[in-house]
């Protein structure tokens, strides 16, 4: 290939990302992540020891915890993008949350159940919770590469 065609293919691609990152608005819709807390617009979302803090950078404003990452990530977006999916956001954040603890509950009464009738039943709902919880988690999903 002729190296002057490379060159204005470069040239190209570099006057392209410019234009793209010379845009502001892009900025403030994709997630940076920064050490242990991801910046998405103004907010900024902190690892908790039971879930995830998000915080209003400008006015440093304590605004919501969540049980998930997704569910923080899905709030923060509806927050920018002035959506009215914040009640949905919160139920489903609030499922993740319920089946996990379920999952973790179930998951150690099978070790200790004896009684066989107890463990398939056991069994049955581990496995639901764990179904109920992957479904939350695409829902969430879902919200939020919808808004990208």
């Amino acid at each position: 290939m002729d190296t002057s065609i490379l060159k204005k293919m470069n040239y190209q691609l570099i006057d392209n990302l410019t234009k793209l990152f010379d845009n502001t608005s892009f900025i403030n819709y994709y997630p940076v992540i920064e050490v242990d807390n991801i910046i998405l617009g103004n907010f900024v979302i902190k690892k908790l020891v039971d879930g995830y803090e998000i915080t209003n950078i400008k006015d440093k404003n304590y605004k919501l915890t969540t049980w998930s990452k997704s569910g923080a990530l899905a709030l923060v977006q509806a927050i920018l993008f002035n959506k009215k999916n914040a009640k949905i956001i919160l139920h489903l954040d609030e499922t993740i949350a319920k089946n996990e603890i379920d999952t973790q509950f179930y998951k150690s009464h099978l070790k200790v159940c004896k009684n066989k009738i107890n463990k398939q039943v056991t069994k049955a709902r581990l496995l639901a919770a764990i179904y109920n919880t992957n479904e939350a988690k695409r829902n969430l999903e879902e919200i939020i590469f919808s808004s990208l």
